[in-house]
C-alpha cells in the first residue's frame, strides 16, 4: 500500500542556515574538504538541503522512509539506521527529532553513525 507523504518542496531559510554552517566549515568545490566529507540528511524530504550540498561537492546521503523518492536510503528515524558507526562528518536532522516519540533513540543513532569529531546538526 502506497502512502502518501508531505514534505516541503522549496529550499528554506532553515535549510539556507544549515548549509551556510556546513559550507563555512568544509568550504566547497573540489579544492575544498567538502569533497572528502560524508553528510547524512535525515529525513531529507524533497531532497532539496541535500541537492544544494552535493551541488557545493558533498558526498550526501539521503535517508528517510519516503522510499519512492529515487536514490534515496530507506532509514526510519524511529529504529536502528542502517549505517555502520562513525559513516559520516557531518549529519543533519531538520524537520525530524519532533514528528517522532522517542527522540532519545534518534540522537543515540545519530551519534553512532557520526564520526568521531563530527558535528550533528538538529
Amino acid at each position: 500500500m502506497a502512502r502518501n507523504f508531505y514534505f516541503h518542496d522549496r529550499f528554506s531559510e532553515g535549510m539556507a542556515i544549515v548549509a551556510k554552517l556546513v559550507v563555512d566549515e568544509f568550504g566547497e568545490g573540489a579544492d575544498s574538504r567538502a569533497a572528502q566529507t560524508r553528510v547524512l540528511d535525515i529525513p531529507a524530504g524533497a531532497g532539496r538541503l541535500s541537492a544544494y550540498l552535493r551541488a557545493k561537492g558533498y558526498d550526501v546521503i539521503s535517508g528517510d522512509i519516503n522510499s519512492a523518492q529515487e536514490g534515496y536510503v530507506l532509514a526510519d528515524m524511529t529504529k536502528t539506521l542502517p549505517f555502520q558507526d562513525e559513516t559520516f562528518d557531518v549529519t543533519i536532522s531538520m524537520e525530524g527529532i519532533e514528528h517522532i516519540f522517542e527522540p532519545n533513540t534518534l540522537i543515540s543513532e545519530l551519534v553512532r553513525v557520526t564520526k568521531k569529531g563530527g558535528r550533528i546538526i538538529l
